[in-house]
């Protein structure tokens, strides 16, 4: 393995930074090298750092800065000496200010570049960057890392890259933003999200949380950018109302949003186990809010450890993956694999990946559950780092999205809507799409369906309608091909139509387009009529919908007669080596039941058939529905 040493040549200005670049150093002088660069010099401080070498973060950036094969790839690390971070002043000012022990507000700064090169080279690339010789330096900027003058919680605001190869493997990091860093007069941007590790005084892991998230809202809805101890302020008291603020100890998800609420934005919380244990439904809410580059709030709790709150920014997919059901996918988002978060406890863009199986814990953390061995060989170490069985797995116990006020429509209305249209294609032309339902700007949306629609004409509609700022989009694709959708439907983010109506609805595919205007289904070709009454919209709804809760009330039907078969089944078998009362009694009881329900099966049956006959008589007339419906 190839690690840094310090590059000593003499430079006048070299007692402001220090520049480490490749160098023949030992494997096993490496763990030692990196630990040191996360030090201030013992005289600069009045107290003893904690030892950063067992915490979680000097793991995950050895990783992800160096030993990972797909990381960062690090190859000259210059350190800024004498730095003032914001961020940190203002916990200065709110907290360290008042303490007893003198505290510096003087951080350090780490800066890494994927190309080496030595002091001369970085004096040259300072006054003379614009060169071509030079430019190809700063192009290999992979970020910074604040280090603050502090006993513990000592890395502050950091920016870094994201991984290579996003396209290759699908990777999405939806809340990230342009950042300017300026080094020495250089600006330099990069797409990132900002990164900070909790401080315990002036913050927990969801005051950090929170100011991750914010970082991106500012951006997206001109709210503010508050520091851990503002955002810590924002929450007020506790629900005791001791008063009490700093040396924070938590936040209740009660002060969450509350510190949300005050910072204008209003909180989409979602707590409820029945539906946040549920794979496809969590994977589809935060598909949902990460694809408008919304930042997501996930509080989970951590087999063996506890509870904890990280933010949620990107998702990776992986279509050919191995499913965890053999349930039929319906939805894009459920080929999610895994979901990258910041997570102040480990560091930026951690993985959080779905686990196979059925476990109750089924996602796995970038937490590890032992300590790795750094006496070991570099390879070593990588398997280390890869190995799933290494790490603790969670749960999800609440999710919490910062949105714009005007932001009203929630997930679940867009869901609903889409699950009556999926069953008609199912009933009446006996096939099936894979749906896209996600919330984005209008302007963004018509950009990207632009570029990937290649019948241009079909694009007239969607381009020339005014649309609100915010849209719900549900895209329909066919399985396997996701590279141009086959039609969509888009619902206002702030009101939903008493009658359920789309804002608009598009078809994109010629083929389609044919297919429909050639078939009888009138149900099919009402859902893209523009021209549609509201409120005959709003009774042709409800009568899919009669339709689609008859359907699944036939469905709850088959499934109860299965179970009370097996039921009755194991219960014969008994029988015959034990005719007690009591089971001829259940045997009777379970066989009425059942008799019952295939009564009301086939009740259900012809009331669906004449259902469906009723709606194709009168679809033609929205008019004599209503009427015989007592709305005319």
């Amino acid at each position: 393995m190839i690690v840094y040493e310090k590059d000593t040549s003499k430079s006048t200005f070299s007692h402001l930074y220090d520049l480490y670049q490749l160098g023949k150093v030992k494997d096993e002088d490496f763990p030692v090298f990196f630990e040191n660069i996360f030090k201030f010099p013992e005289n600069e401080l009045n107290f003893i750092q904690q030892d950063i070498k067992p915490s979680f973060h000097y793991r995950y950036f050895s990783n992800y800065l160096f030993y990972d094969n797909n990381g960062l790839d690090v190859k000259t690390i210059v350190v800024e000496k004498d730095y003032t971070c914001l961020t940190f002043l203002e916990d200065y000012i709110n907290y360290y200010a008042h303490c007893y022990t003198r505290y510096t507000k003087i951080c350090r700064r780490i800066h890494l570049f994927k190309e080496n090169f030595d002091e001369k080279q970085f004096q040259n690339m300072l006054y003379h960057g614009n060169e071509s010789s030079y430019r190809k330096f700063w192009k290999s900027y992979l970020g910074c890392i604040v280090i603050k003058p502090l006993p513990k919680g000592i890395i502050g605001v950091t920016y870094l890259k994201t991984y290579d190869g996003d396209e290759l493997r699908d990777r999405h990091y939806t809340a990230i933003s342009p950042q300017i860093i300026n080094l020495y007069g250089t600006s330099l941007e990069l797409n990132t999200m900002p990164f900070i590790e909790q401080d315990s005084n002036v913050g927990s892991c969801a005051s950090t949380a929170l100011w991750m998230a914010f970082q991106k809202t500012s951006e997206l809805f001109h709210t503010k950018k508050p520091s851990p101890s503002e955002i810590t302020l924002l929450a007020g008291s506790d629900s005791y109302n001791t008063g009490k603020i700093f040396p924070s100890k938590g936040l209740e998800l009660a002060q969450i949003c509350r510190a949300i609420d005050n910072n204008g934005l209003h909180s989409e919380l979602r707590y409820s186990e029945n539906e946040i244990t549920d794979r496809s439904w969590l994977q589809g809410f935060i598909y949902a809010y990460l694809k408008a580059e919304i930042p997501i709030l996930l509080g989970i709790e951590i087999e063996d450890v506890g509870s904890h709150l990280i933010t949620l920014n990107g998702y990776r997919f992986k279509f050919d993956t191995e499913k965890f059901s053999e349930e039929k996918f319906s939805y894009k988002s459920q080929y999610i694999s895994k979901f990258y978060a910041h997570d102040d406890q480990t560091g930026p863009f951690s993985r959080l990946k779905f686990n196979k199986g059925t476990n109750e814990y089924f996602l796995r953390t970038s937490w590890w559950k032992a300590n790795v061995d750094w006496s070991k060989s570099p390879q070593e170490i990588r398997n280390y780092f890869k190995e799933e069985n290494n790490y603790y797995n969670c749960k999800p116990i609440c999710l919490i999205v910062p949105l714009d006020r005007k932001i009203k429509i929630p997930y679940e209305e867009i869901i609903d809507k889409v699950k009556i249209i999926k069953y008609l294609f199912a009933v009446f032309f006996d096939t099936s799409f894979i749906w896209d339902i996600f919330l984005i700007k209008s302007n963004t949306y018509k950009e990207q369906v632009k570029k990937r629609v290649k019948q241009k004409k079909n694009l007239q509609k969607l381009l020339y309608t005014s649309l609100p700022q915010y849209i719900w989009v549900a895209q329909a694709y066919v399985d396997g091909y996701y590279e141009e959708p086959i039609f969509d439907f888009i619902f206002d983010s702030v009101e939903m139509p008493y009658d359920g109506k789309p804002f608009l609805s598009n078809i994109y595919s010629d083929s389609l387009k044919k297919c429909i205007d050639k078939s009888n289904v009138v149900q099919i070709q009402k859902l893209f009529s523009n021209n549609i009454e509201n409120t005959a919209y709003k009774v042709f709804v409800e009568t899919t919908e009669i339709m689609y809760e008859l359907f699944r009330k036939k469905e709850k039907q088959d499934i109860l007669v299965s179970e009370i078969t097996t039921v009755l089944d194991q219960l014969n078998k008994n029988a015959l080596e034990d005719t007690t009362s009591e089971i001829t009694t259940a045997i009777a009881n379970l066989s009425n039941k059942l008799n019952k329900i295939n009564e009301d099966t086939v009740s259900i049956d012809r009331e669906l058939d004449s259902n469906i006959v009723q709606i194709q008589s009168k679809a033609d007339d929205p008019n004599q529905i209503m009427t015989d419906r007592g709305i005319l």
